[in-house]
This record gives C-alpha cells, structure tokens and sequence, in this order.
C-alpha cells in the first residue's frame, strides 16, 4: 500500500507538530507519544478503509457483468493498486477516497472496516493452514511496499511504550494495521529492496 499519502497528511493533524517537538525535547513525552500513534493510527485506517471500500465497488460493479465476477478481475484489482491512474490521468482514486475520509473518527473508521471485512467475506477462498493444517479462510493480504522506508522514516517522532527509546513509524504501522482486525481476517505483508530484516524486527518485536 501507498504511504506517501499518510506521511504527507502526518504534519497537518491537530497538535501533530507540537507533539513531535515535546517528544525531541523530552517534555511531557509519554503524552506527546500518544498523540503521534493516534494520529498515524486513524491516517493508516483511513487508507484501509479506502481500499476495502474500492474492493467492494469492485465487487459489485464485476457481479453485474455477464458472467460475473471472475479471475480477471483480481488481476485487475491488483493493476488497479499497482497503477491506481490507468483509468484516470487527473488523480489517484485512493488517494481522493483516502483524502476525503479525514473528517471520520478513528472509532468510526474502526467499525466501517470491519463492516466492510465482513461484507466481502465471501470473497475469502478456503486454505490449509500451514501452521495447523487446518482447513480456515485465508485472510486478505494488505501489501506494505517500500518497508525499507519506514525504518527510518520520521525517527523520534514515535516512543516504545515502556522505555523512552525512539523508534520509527514502522512500529506504528505495525501495531495499527494487525490490531484493527483479527489475525485469521487479515495479514500484513511487508516488501521492499535493501530491506534492513533487524530493524524491521526490532520494529515489529518492540
């Protein structure tokens, strides 16, 4: 999933910046820490539910065509993430829907995306397990590209819950993206190049 859309957004929430500047100088910094997780949680879930919504108007749209909905229209749905701009030049259908989901509370935001999960349920195939070899419902996979990046990205703007130790918004991401649904709905697939595998471990063991 596209981040740039969050990181960019990130400096306008309210009290963002100052919350950023008490945790740099160590000022009511358990406080200010809070308030940057809040903020990257209901960014991120914004983008979730944009996306889960797009795949339900997929969805539909697909089932009133003659034979319905079919192969080639998960690789369409796939296209559609991966170049978001081939049906439109002017702007990026995520990132519009993304845009105009601000206003929603994160509670909000929390409850139209676990409706949503459940409505497309249906979509879900059923797998082994690897683990059990149990016969479950694969969970949806939601792709997180370019992971090198947020190891680093906006450093010490973030703090571990029981140490002062800085630490990058990947661990945000982390926690917010495998909290706001069930570990068997869905699965956070991180990719990238040049990927540092201990700092993404730290991040997400942390």
């Amino acid at each position: 999933m596209d981040l740039s859309l969050v990181m960019q957004t990130l400096d306008d929430a309210q009290d963002y910046t100052r919350a950023t500047r008490s945790i740099e100088a160590g000022t009511n910094s358990k406080a200010a820490a809070k308030h940057t997780s809040e903020v990257v949680r209901r960014r991120l879930a914004q983008l979730l539910l944009a996306r889960f919504l797009l795949l339900h108007l997929l969805v539909e749209e697909a089932r009133k065509l003659p034979g319905g909905l079919r192969q080639e229209h998960r690789r369409l749905w796939v296209l559609l993430q991966a170049q978001p701009r081939i049906f439109s030049t002017e702007f990026d259908i995520f990132t519009d829907l993304t845009r105009r989901l601000q206003g929603a509370t994160t509670t909000d935001l929390m409850d139209r995306i676990s409706r949503q999960c459940k409505a497309l349920s249906g979509l879900r195939q059923v797998v082994s397990d690897p683990t059990t070899k149990e016969r479950i419902l694969a969970p949806f996979s939601c792709v997180l590209d370019e992971v090198q990046i947020t190891v680093t990205e906006r450093l010490g703007q973030f703090m571990s819950d029981d140490t002062p130790t800085k630490r990058p918004i990947l661990r945000e991401i982390w926690r917010s993206w495998t909290t706001l649904l069930q570990p068997g709905q869905m699965r956070l697939v991180l990719s990238g190049t040049g990927i540092d595998l201990q700092a993404v471990e730290i991040s997400a063991g942390s």
